[in-house]
Formats: structure tokens, C-alpha cells, sequence
């Protein structure tokens, strides 16, 4: 069973599977951000790599299980894998909002601003205290260097972010 040539078949199902189940996820979070052309290029080499690994699984199913085990756990590294790989390349856009008190609001735009982020500013009311909320529009590769600096001037400060598909106009980085 575990032949030199049925290890190198199983290496090969293996890598195979987590190429293409990379590929797949990193092709839904492109399309889910508007870049179809560019999704529609990487479902055809998924679907070609899906076919070539399937038919090589399902050949003689019966007489090698452990084929199936193997592509079992590749589709398994394979989404763990893609989605790491989207988290490294953090493709598209972002909006972070910063919430402070209105006594360092003014440092921390002057800050943010010099580092080269467009900011835009909101009078709020707090529980306590009259606050300032910032909206930051951003590419989600900034993301941890703009916490960094909001965190470095405003330890206190409440920070949240999340993607958006499309922005049109405004100042970006």
C-alpha cells in the first residue's frame, strides 16, 4: 500500500488539493470585493486542478482509502491556508473608527493626518464625557499600522474597523 510510487500519488493529491482550495478561497474574497476578472482567471485553474485531483481520488476508490483521507485533509489545510494568505495580502478597503474624548481628539487627527491618513470627525456625546468619533477610510493593509498609532497617542481609545466593497472620492492613503 504504501508503495514509493502511492506516496508520491498521495504527496501530489495532497499539494495538489491545497493549491486549489487555496485558490478557491482566495478567489470568493476577490469576487466578494469586486474584482471579478481577476476571480473568473483563478476559478478556471481551480476547477482545472480540481478535476485532474478528483478523477486521480476516485480512480480504484475502493482499493485506497486512504486517497480519500488525504484529500480529506488537504481540503481542510487548504481553507486553513487560504485564509491566511487572504489575511497577508489584505486585499481591499477598510473603515477604521476611533472613539475619544474631545482632550486628545485634536493630537490624534494632527497625528493621523501627518501620517498621511484622511480623517473626518464627528461631535458625540458619551456617558460621561463629550467624545470625538473619527472615520478613517483605509486599505486593510494599513489597518495594524493606524491602530498602532491610535493606541500609541490614545491607549483609551475605543477602535473598530471593518471591510467595505467600494468607496468613491475622499482622501486615501
Amino acid at each position: 500500500m504504501f508503495t514509493p510510487l502511492n506516496i508520491l500519488v498521495y504527496l501530489g493529491i495532497f499539494f495538489a488539493k491545497l493549491i486549489e482550495v487555496t485558490i478557491a478561497t482566495l478567489r470568493i474574497v476577490l469576487i466578494n470585493r469586486g474584482q471579478r476578472k481577476l476571480g473568473a482567471v483563478l476559478a478556471f485553474f481551480e476547477v482545472l486542478i480540481w478535476l485532474f485531483v478528483v478523477s486521480i481520488v476516485l480512480k480504484d476508490i475502493t482499493s485506497d482509502y486512504f486517497k480519500v483521507i488525504i484529500y480529506c485533509l488537504a481540503f481542510a489545510c487548504g481553507n486553513f491556508m487560504g485564509s491566511v494568505l487572504e489575511e497577508k495580502l489584505a486585499i481591499g478597503m477598510s473603515v477604521m473608527e476611533v472613539y475619544v474624548t474631545r482632550e486628545i481628539a485634536g493630537r490624534l487627527v494632527d497625528a493621523l493626518r501627518q501620517d498621511g491618513f484622511g480623517v473626518t470627525t464627528i461631535d458625540s456625546h458619551g456617558k460621561d464625557n463629550e467624545m470625538v468619533i473619527m472615520r478613517v477610510y483605509l486599505k486593510r493593509k494599513q489597518l495594524d499600522e493606524a491602530t498602532r498609532l491610535v493606541k500609541g497617542i490614545a491607549p483609551a481609545a475605543i477602535v473598530t474597523a471593518g471591510d467595505i466593497k467600494r468607496i468613491t472620492g475622499g482622501y486615501i492613503k
